[in-house]
């Protein structure tokens, strides 16, 4: 799938490799033509016609309209050559599951800190996918949080 992504979107980014796989998408490291570091998130090309990928098109919707010092910010989204896409900027850091397993245990100041940042993110996200009941039918895994210069930046949202 990397020859795939780097030739569809070899003009927008230069691709470096893969660093992450799910159900429904990968996601690789890429340099946008700014040079900044970006992670592309690639909807598998088998699902096009799925729910998956209608599921994948409400994300980058969602993501869209978001600003949020602890969300990573999306900076581009679309479809070239059957590939769904979006691109957000790359967090550099280990995700919460494996800060958590490392660490042990973790002091309560900074599960505090953890759980205001990731609260904080889940909130505006609420708010700002427009629902009544502030039900955005997203979760968090896991994975999706990552640690940044001592703070949570949340990568994904999924359904």
């Amino acid at each position: 799938m990397l020859s795939m992504v780097r030739e569809a979107l070899g003009d927008r980014y230069t691709v470096e490799r893969e660093i992450g796989r799910g159900g429904a998408a990968r996601v690789f490291l890429a340099q946008d033509r700014e040079g900044r570091n970006v992670a592309l998130k690639i909807l598998h090309p088998e699902l096009a016609l799925s729910v998956t990928a209608q599921r994948f098109l409400r994300e980058i919707s969602m993501l869209a309209k978001l600003q949020h010092p602890h969300i990573a910010q999306m900076l581009d989204y679309g479809e070239l050559d059957y590939l769904v896409y979006y691109a957000m900027r790359f967090i550099e850091g280990q995700n919460l599951r494996v800060h958590i397993d490392r660490a042990r245990r973790i002091s309560v100041p900074d599960t505090v800190r953890l759980a205001s940042d990731l609260l904080d993110a889940l909130a505006t996200a609420h708010r700002v996918s427009g629902s009544a009941n502030g039900d955005t039918g997203s979760f968090l895994r896991s994975q999706s949080p990552c640690t940044m210069e001592s703070m949570q930046v949340v990568t994904t949202f999924s359904k």
